[in-house]
């Protein structure tokens, strides 16, 4: 009975399991997945961002940027964020489009510059969702009308509002309705104080959960403090960046029980004013003051002793002011509490670093970026500090060796002497003795480094090795010692002496790193693949420009851990190999660029799905591209520089994430297809050198954020596209605000001025082009074309492009390079292109101008030389040798006709060139003519019976009316002939 009952009730819940797990296979609520598309419908119109995933699936939990309960399968979280183009404009938002989500807990609306709501569709709608706890409405265009809305959404915790378009006064009603609430941004507006419909005191805010308050980046003054007394749960408190002057009133604040962080930084505060009987502040150990000394001011010695009488302080940030003088000095005794203190990248004289020793209970300690120079001192100062568990002294000019007195520090734990001029050998160094030090920051120095880190094998703490741009050399004796310490991340990069290295033994013994990082370093062998079997939690390997040589062996067994590889600038040579897809599947980031490999692209490739960035740019690759790189969610691919073949039609034709596409310097051939414009998100489109053909698609039209885009060097024909949009160089200050997905990660080739450069991401990041040379285009430069009034870059040369320069060209402010050469232009040159202040290069050589070359007294057109003008027979002025006659001195005075007057009206031409042209045709004529009837017997034999038919008739003719019968003879006697 007991086992019949037990098999019953096993049965049931492999039931209960099967049913679930069927109900969970049929994906989200359809309610809320109808509810999604009509999201994406608002959002997405008329062009948006949103993720091609949705709508794909029927499982909406699926879709990315949303994220669903595991047991009842409603949509719990939506990320709207950068969903919508910021250069669509502003716009209104139905807010009632998430009332089909009852159990919606966090909504991310996140820089979509939505200005407000549609009327009666605003945010009091979302009061039934009980559940809301996170709205982020930050990076938008909302105003103060947005606090009304908000006041009934009384579940909320988490509220962000920085970033919009806040003004004026506030009323506090609808912020105090929010109970809830725990944490509220809403910095970066221009809101000057908090006001009551009834005046008094319930101006002041009675949100009594309210643990964080970020103000920063406004327009209070010191009359907003009188605010926050109803604030009793309090604990941060952001003022950042406002008005804030003189005397800081802490009377206001000893209410804030709580308090125990305040930021105060890029404000004017002179000092501070506590009552008779400091209270409230117990709690206080955190005080933040950055940048309080602009407009060429001095931090006040008042300021920084009124801070002593913070019973609890232990905090201090102080960084980018101005402490010229012996101002530090005379404060720090009264400073003696502080166990951090951060004075980075302020004006320090370099006698601080002794007198900053008298704080001797400091365990952290930043002097980075403070103009330091000279050695660190022998006595007192740093080697005072023996409480410090952490000092940060980089980005500064110190020199010399380091002094043996910093052995005292022996509870230091992190150090970094970065970018400075500290030089010596590091194995004799006080630091071989500081066993405690955990990370060790040695970057950008002149110190000495054995690869083999032997001076730190009893260094059992250390887990963080920095020392890019030293002097790495190999030891005469080489030591197999096993170290005790395990690191996690190591990073060595800089000249090598002592001749080519070894790879270090140590590494045999690590199996916890996280991070490895070697370049240009000359290095013996091939990549070890046991650094990766060793190490099965390693998610970074860098291993740029070593010299690493052989071919690249995949590990035993696949590393799942592995995010991102890099083997680029090597001389790894055969294939890549055929599984590497399978054995590194969770790689992000993969470059093998500038080395020997050959073959195919394998395609095992189509294993990495999450393969974000694919660099196999400057190798020896072939074949077709594969159709597996659709599958994957890329969004930066560098593959120029190959042998690769075939068209483009499969390759990447749902790679709607795609940013950047270089396909450059290869054999592809066929035609740009047309789901091209599906790539939404395209900035840089380089095709150039490849032998592709057909007319340029009009879906090229639909990308509106590119940035650069060169199809030169191909069989192109058809039209310009009057069509094309450049986003302006203004998106790339706001880059802040995107996701990192969005950042170009690799350097481009791109040839302006004639030249081929490598620019660097510092500089792609503000740079716009277009480069459409040496092709086969044809037809009149549309005017459009001139309104791309952001673009650096414009190529053109090398076509087949006629009719005048537009008068638009004048508009392009700030291009830098204007190649418009070996075409057929006509026309003279427009007289606004002197505006182009930025022109650094320019060329229309070899076309059909006319008139005069721009005045050489415009600065930037009196460095072009002859060259820029040549091949242009009725062109003159400098710095062509033909002067101008007084008829084309007015003629390039008068106001400038269009394209269709040049052709219809135009009567000028040159005398001798149509003499020479009319006798040179009739002679090539004459020669086709004869060749073609010695060639074709057919057809001479019909020529000449034509000819003779002819004779006959004129004879005919003459005798008949004129009574000629003498030629007859001349008749017979062509007979004879013909």
């Amino acid at each position: 009975m007991e086992l019949n009952r037990l098999c019953l009730a096993v049965i049931m819940i492999i039931n209960v399991v099967v049913l679930i797990q069927g109900w969970r296979c049929h994906g989200c609520l359809e309610e809320e997945r109808v509810a999604l598309l009509q999201i994406k419908d608002a959002f997405s119109y008329p062009n948006g961002s949103f993720p091609h995933s949705w709508g794909r699936d029927a499982n909406c939990c699926e879709w990315k940027q949303v994220q669903c309960n595991s047991t009842t399968l409603r949509v719990v979280k939506i990320d709207l964020s950068f969903s919508r183009g910021w250069e669509l404009g502003d716009w209104l938002l139905n807010a009632s489009l998430f009332l089909p989500f009852p159990e919606l807990n966090a909504l991310n609306l996140y820089g979509n510059r939505i200005a407000g709501c549609l009327e009666n569709e605003g945010f009091e709608r979302l009061s039934v969702l009980g559940n809301l706890e996170i709205l982020q409405l930050g990076q938008n265009k909302f105003n103060s009308s947005i606090f009304s809305s908000l006041g009934g959404l009384s579940s909320l915790k988490n509220l962000s509002l920085h970033n919009n378009e806040i003004k004026g006064t506030i009323s506090v009603e609808g912020l105090n309705n929010l109970t809830n609430l725990r944490n509220l941004h809403i910095a970066s507006n221009h809101i000057e104080g908090f006001k009551s419909l009834h005046g008094g005191e319930d101006e002041v805010l009675k949100m009594s959960n309210l643990e964080y308050l970020d103000l920063g980046g406004n327009r209070f003054d010191n009359s907003i403090l009188s605010s926050f007394k109803g604030l009793s749960s309090l604990k941060n408190l952001g003022l950042e960046k406002n008005h804030l002057k003189g005397t800081f009133n802490m009377k206001e604040l000893e209410a804030l029980s709580n308090l125990r962080k305040l930021y105060l930084s890029g404000n004017e505060i002179d000092e501070f004013v506590f009552s008779e009987r400091i209270r409230g502040f117990g709690n206080l150990s955190r005080v933040r003051l950055f940048n309080i000394t602009a407009n060429g001011r001095r931090i006040s010695l008042p300021l920084l002793q009124s801070l002593a009488k913070l019973p609890n302080l232990k905090t201090l940030d102080l960084g980018n002011n101005n402490f010229e003088g012996t101002i530090l000095a005379q404060a720090l005794p009264s400073l003696k509490n502080l166990h951090k203190l951060d004075l980075s990248s302020s004006t320090l004289d370099n006698s601080s670093l002794q007198t900053i020793g008298r704080i001797t209970t400091l365990t952290s300690l930043k002097m980075n970026g403070c103009r330091l120079s000279g050695s660190i001192p022998i006595a007192e100062g740093l080697c005072e500090l023996k409480h410090l568990q952490s000092l940060d002294i980089s980005n500064n000019s110190l020199t010399g060796v380091l002094p043996n007195c910093l052995a005292n520090l022996t509870s230091l734990k992190q150090i970094d002497l970065s970018s400075n001029h500290f030089g010596g050998d590091i194995s004799s160094s006080p630091l071989i003795t500081l066993t405690s030090i955990q990370e060790l920051r040695l970057s950008d120095n002149n110190f000495q480094i054995p690869i083999s880190l032997r001076s730190f094998s009893n260094h059992s703490e250390l887990k963080f090795f920095f020392g890019y741009n030293n002097e790495i050399c190999a030891e005469l004796e080489e030591h197999n010692l096993i170290p005790k310490f395990q690191l996690q991340r190591l990073h060595l990069s800089g000249q090598a002496y002592g001749g080519a290295l070894p790879f270090p033994k140590f590494l045999f013994y690590q199996h916890n790193l996280r991070e490895i990082y070697f370049s240009n370093m000359r290095m013996r062998g091939g990549v070890p693949n046991w650094l990766l079997e060793n190490n099965t939690n390693l998610h970074e390997l860098f291993l740029v420009n070593n010299s690493l040589s052989g071919p690249f062996q995949l590990p035993i067994h696949p590393h799942v851990s592995l995010s991102q590889l890099d083997i680029s600038d090597n001389h790894l040579d055969s294939h890549i190999p055929t599984e590497i897809g399978a054995y590194f599947p969770s790689l992000t980031f993969l470059s093998m660029s500038k080395n020997h490999f050959n073959g195919i692209i394998p395609s095992s490739f189509g294993y990495m799905s999450s393969l974000l960035v694919l660099d196999l740019s400057e190798n020896n690759i072939s074949g077709k591209l594969p159709s597996c790189f659709s599958s994957l969610p890329l969004v930066h691919v560098y593959l120029s520089q190959n042998k690769l073949q075939g068209s483009l039609e499969d390759a990447f034709h749902k790679s709607f994430e795609l940013i950047t596409l270089d396909l450059s310097h290869n054999q592809l051939t066929g035609n740009i297809s047309e789901w091209i414009g599906e790539f939404s998100h395209m900035s840089y489109l380089l095709l150039g050198y490849n032998n592709l053909e057909g007319r340029i698609p009009n879906q090229l039209c639909k990308l509106d954020k590119l940035s650069f885009i060169d199809l030169s060097h191909n069989k192109f024909s058809g039209h310009i596209l009057p069509c094309l949009r450049f986003r302006s160089s203004i998106w790339y200050s706001n880059l802040r605000i995107y996701p990192d997905r969005y950042l170009i990660r690799e350097p481009l080739e791109i040839t302006t001025k004639s030249v081929s450069y490598s620019y660097p991401i510092s500089i792609l990041n503000i740079m716009s082009g277009m480069d459409l040379s040496c092709n086969n285009l044809t037809g009149e430069i549309p005017p459009e074309i001139g309104n791309l009034n952001h673009i650096h870059v414009l190529n053109l040369s090398n076509n087949f492009l006629i009719g005048p320069i537009p008068q638009t060209f004048s508009n392009l402010s700030e291009v830098e390079s204007l190649d418009l050469s070996n075409n057929s232009l006509t026309g003279a040159i427009p007289p606004g292109l002197v505006q182009l202040h930025s022109l650094a290069f320019f060329s229309v050589a070899h076309n059909n101008l006319s008139g005069r070359t721009p005045p050489n007294m415009i600065p930037q057109f009196s460095t072009f030389n002859e060259s820029s003008y040549e091949g242009n027979p009725l062109l003159c002025g400098p710095p062509l040798s033909r002067h101008c006659t007084t008829q084309e001195e007015e003629a390039s005075s008068l106001p400038k006709r269009t394209s269709t007057d040049d052709i219809e009206e135009s009567g000028f031409m040159d005398t001798d060139v149509f003499y020479v042209s009319f006798v040179v045709t009739y002679i090539m004529m004459l020669l086709v003519t004869a060749a073609i009837l010695y060639i074709n017997p057919n057809w001479r034999r019909a020529w000449f019976y034509f000819i003779k038919q002819s004779i006959n008739n004129c004879y005919y003719f003459f005798v008949d009316n004129l009574h000629m019968p003498s030629w007859l003879e001349v008749r017979n006697l062509l007979c004879r002939y013909f």
